[in-house]
């Protein structure tokens, strides 16, 4: 197939582009970044913004599918400037491109979302794809409004893929998981006040988000879907530190917090990092599995022991 991918510059498009090539899919770029070396493509375009004043119909044409992937960093406390950039690329930038897709006849979309849409934490539920959404975020709301125009399109012919993905982690990435390695590789375990954290968190590691993305351009139904993704596992933030702190090649042993008392402080200085640590975040990602028969090719054990970076990685040591 004749593969348009937008965004293909960041840290999924470079994987996805590396994967959809390997697959013998012919691979259209569309970048902003002039930064392009090690880009695996079968061709590269440079574009203005994503929004929607692109080119975007003379950009697709003779592409059988197109996946976007552009979107501006996501911050809690985002200043106007940076609204604006959702708004025109998340939401002007995908709206424009499915436009552009119906009157040039490509028939596949699939978009990237974010289980921001759903909401920060799930509390004691889990998410599924009939939840109703509640995004907290600009950013999630983004997100939310480009799916339902992106969907409302789908009424015209355009078979449409959203992918609602929790946080993305791997090699080279910079996410949370990531400043999670340097706090684990520069602080002694007994600094570190995260042993008895009972909560759960979905995440996904990033070949594992590509092979989902894969599975969606190979779906042959022409029927438009919501799936949610996430690893086989959801892990506690406690369990989270220790496979970290093993493939770090250091102790596991983490000091509780009994009463709570750090658990507390954060909650009151830094709320939107104390979710992140301590409340859980559930995901069903099954219909993906009985839709499309995807199975994540890697566990969570396996996908952040590969995310670590060799510069993290110390010596044996005990306590």
């Amino acid at each position: 197939m004749r593969l348009a991918v937008i965004g293909a510059n960041g840290f999924v498009g470079r994987a996805l582009c590396s994967a959809l090539k390997l697959a013998g899919h012919n691979v259209l770029a569309l970048v902003r970044c002039l930064e392009t070396k090690d880009l695996q493509c079968s061709s590269v375009i440079f574009i203005n913004d994503a929004g929607p004043q692109e080119r975007w119909h003379e950009l697709i044409r003779d592409i059988d599918a197109v996946i976007y992937l552009a979107s501006p960093k996501a911050v809690d406390k985002p200043n106007s400037l940076q609204v604006k950039d959702y708004d025109r690329v998340i939401i002007g930038g995908a709206t424009a491109l499915a436009e552009a897709c119906v009157t040039n006849n490509v028939k596949r979309m699939i978009f990237l979302s974010s289980i921001k849409v759903n909401g920060e934490t799930s509390d004691e539920r889990v998410f599924t794809v009939d939840s109703k959404p509640n995004p907290a975020t600009k950013y999630a709301r983004a997100k939310l409004a480009a799916e339902h125009q992106l969907l409302t399109l789908s009424e015209k012919g355009l078979t449409t893929t959203i992918i609602r993905s929790p946080a993305v982690y791997g090699p080279e990435g910079k996410g949370n998981i990531n400043s999670l390695v340097n706090l684990l590789a520069n602080f002694p375990c007994w600094a570190i006040p995260l042993g008895n954290v009972k909560n759960e968190r979905s995440m996904i590691f990033i070949d594992n988000l590509v092979s989902a993305i894969i599975s969606s351009v190979d779906d042959r139904s022409e029927t438009s879907r919501l799936f949610l993704v996430r690893d086989p596992e959801m892990l506690s933030t406690t369990q989270l530190c220790k496979i970290l702190l093993r493939a770090m090649n250091r102790p596991e042993k983490l000091i509780g917090d009994p009463f709570s008392i750090v658990q507390a402080s954060v909650k009151s200085l830094f709320p939107s990092l104390a979710g992140r640590l301590y409340d859980s975040l559930r995901i069903d990602d099954k219909l993906i599995k009985t839709s499309l028969g995807w199975k994540a090719p890697f566990n969570a054990h396996e996908g952040l022991a590969l995310s670590v970076p060799k510069t993290a990685l110390g010596n044996k040591q005990t306590l």
